[in-house]
């Protein structure tokens, strides 16, 4: 048990010295979410300010997209933080770590927890922007959305260690993670509300990890705003006609992670 902890940790230890040692990521990191809170938040404000529609009652647009913004940073971070994974594999270091006498798996939660763990302080940062556009950080707001987020981290970067175990090269690797991350954004409800979609959407909606990731957090920061239980829902979606609670976000979160980090494990045991 002790051998496997160990691989466990100096994998995990070692993506972090990785981000640790690369801090202008993290600031180069805050760039896109300050463009999409500021630039497309506020341009979109105003456009609904002047036409005298209201899209969100007692919601500012901006406030509406900030865990959307989180979640994106998460999608975008956890899922191409496995691209050290496919580096590992085309240079022969994680060959030296298949050979060690512990199960994949070990090896497989290791990368998970690196991966998870940078994505997670990347997008915590972007808390700091809150304040600045109008979200009121309370306690206890964040102890509830620091957790969640790193649950909702881990659950991507499990979609990216399953990918590393298909691919030998980072340019199939990036490839096909441009590809995924792209549809998992936008349609994860993270710019627009999920009521009124037509039948096809929400179908991809229930199906795609993101938008449990998205609601989860929406809910977390919106309840802290005192917005009523009752227009939260109608910014979410349901399944078989019930509204999704912040709880089942959680519990397929937690189900997702398992069973695709099960699936990294017995792909990586697979002899090539």
């Amino acid at each position: 048990m002790k051998a496997y902890l160990a691989v466990i940790w100096v994998l995990w230890r070692r993506d972090l010295l990785h981000y640790w040692r690369n801090r202008v990521r993290a600031i180069v990191g805050l760039t896109m979410p300050m463009l999409w809170l500021f630039i497309f938040g506020g341009g979109m404000s105003s456009s609904l300010s002047q036409g005298n529609t209201s899209l969100i009652d007692g919601i500012s647009y901006v406030q509406f997209i900030f865990p959307g913004v989180i979640a994106m940073s998460l999608i975008f971070n956890a899922i191409f933080s496995a691209l050290d994974t496919v580096k590992d594999k085309e240079f022969g270091f994680l060959k030296e770590i298949l050979v060690a006498p512990v199960p994949r798996s070990t090896i497989v939660f290791g990368r998970s927890l690196g991966a998870a763990s940078t994505a997670a302080i990347q997008a915590t940062l972007i808390l700091i922007l809150g304040p600045f556009i109008g979200v009121h950080l309370t306690p206890v707001m964040i102890m509830l959305l620091l957790p969640a987020i790193w649950l909702v981290a881990l659950a991507l970067a499990s979609i990216g260690i399953v990918l590393t175990a298909l691919f030998d090269n980072q340019e199939g690797f990036q490839f096909v993670v441009n590809f995924v991350n792209m549809p998992m954004f936008f349609l994860s409800g993270a710019l627009f509300p999920l009521g009124q979609l037509p039948s096809w959407m929400e179908t991809v909606v229930r199906l795609n990890p993101a938008s449990y990731a998205v609601d989860v957090m929406r809910r977390i920061v919106l309840t802290q705003q005192h917005i009523p239980l009752d227009t939260i829902n109608r910014f979410s979606f349901t399944i078989f006609g019930h509204n999704v609670s912040a709880w089942i976000d959680i519990i397929i979160l937690v189900g997702f992670s398992a069973v695709l980090l099960t699936l990294a494990a017995r792909l990586f045991s697979k002899p090539k």
